[in-house]
């Protein structure tokens, strides 16, 4: 849900934002000066160093997600805001899709044109590029001017309305896989659905007529496999091991050494004799130098991923007061490219396990 804040930045600006706690994207409207509006977004930035905003300051427009804000006649004005980057790639009219969906996604479209343009200039507008955007999808006129006329006898007010018909039904689904060829066992079973509910020994059961449900069957793409599938790790093997998820940034640095032998400052020779991955937790974790041998030892409660991606943003970002970033960033000669990751000991649940086996 959308949550509203006040701000009192100084005694003459007032800062109201709006934001979705599922999103990173907030938009205010400030009224004050604009320079205590700098110094409001300059804290920002500066309060968490683990956090990079960026920010867009206007006095006539600014865009937020899919909608264009402006200021017309002392009120905010929302319009439907099209990205450079939309492809409008909706799915295609000939597609193998039950009728039902494909029809309804132009007036699913117009009706969210609906409810975030402001004025209707604008959304006649809009619906002109909505409809053109699915007559390149090969939409037939008969289904877009349906949607049309639809969408037209809808007022905004409405268009935001809930729906509040929550009647319990009692009609059996009928869950089918997919095809056109089961269009006219649909049809036949509608046909006779009457006789089922005259029949005495079903008519308690098809009081209502069924009600059609499609599954989506297996395509093609449910049968592709990776031309790489990754190799199988014995969960015995010790090491350090990549977890394989998609857009993890710990599987590049990880030690693919399953041998990897840590030399502590006075010499001390330690060797990994248990199981990791990027998602283990509770860990006493080495950050490796690969040009010269540094090591940093940490510990954390969360998963390696976790706390390594820290590190990594520290590094890219090269934040003050942190060794690890100093370390890989000039004047010193070691890059990024040196960092090499590896868990070492698995600890309990609580801190003091953790530090103990940390400074061991």
């Amino acid at each position: 849900m959308d949550s509203s804040v006040s701000k009192n930045t100084t005694e003459e600006l007032e800062i109201q934002t709006h934001c979705d706690p599922n999103i990173d994207d907030i938009v205010g409207v400030a009224v004050g000066p604009r320079n205590d509006l700098e110094k409001f977004i300059n804290f920002a930035e500066t309060f968490c160093p683990f956090l990079k905003f960026t920010h867009c300051i206007s006095n006539s427009s600014v865009v937020f997600l899919d909608t264009e804000l402006s200021i017309s006649d002392r009120q905010i004005k929302s319009n439907l805001h099209f990205k450079p980057t939309d492809s409008h790639n909706y799915l295609m009219y000939p597609f193998n899709h039950p009728r039902s969906c494909t029809n309804s996604i132009p007036f699913s479209q117009l009706l969210r044109a609906r409810r975030i343009c402001s004025d209707d200039q604008d959304f006649a507008k809009v619906s002109k590029q909505i409809i053109s955007f699915f007559e390149q999808r090969q939409y037939p006129q008969r289904v877009l001017s349906n949607a049309l006329k639809r969408i037209q006898g809808i007022d905004r007010a409405s268009a935001f309305a809930p729906k509040t018909d929550h009647t319990p039904t009692r009609r059996i689904p009928l869950v089918l896989s997919f095809h056109p060829s089961v269009t006219p066992i649909v049809r036949a079973i509608y046909r006779n659905v009457e006789t089922l509910r005259h029949d005495p020994s079903t008519r308690d059961h098809f009081p209502d007529p069924p009600i059609t449900a499609f599954r989506i069957e297996k395509n093609i793409s449910k049968h592709l496999v990776r031309a790489s599938q990754p190799q199988a790790v014995v969960p015995d093997t010790p090491g350090t091991f990549p977890c394989n998820r998609g857009r993890c940034n710990t599987c590049p640095v990880v030690s693919y050494d399953k041998n990897l032998s840590i030399v502590g400052p006075n010499n001390n020779r330690f060797n990994v004799h248990q199981h990791f991955t990027c998602t283990s937790a509770n860990v006493v974790y080495v950050l490796v130098c690969k040009r010269c041998n540094i090591l940093y030892v940490g510990e954390t409660k969360r998963r390696l991923a976790d706390r390594v991606t820290e590190h990594l943003r520290s590094i890219k970002q090269n934040l003050p007061g942190f060794p690890v970033a100093t370390h890989f960033n000039p004047p010193s000669t070691c890059s990024i490219r040196d960092l090499m990751v590896s868990a070492a000991i698995s600890c309990g649940g609580s801190d003091h396990d953790r530090l103990a086996a940390e400074t061991a």
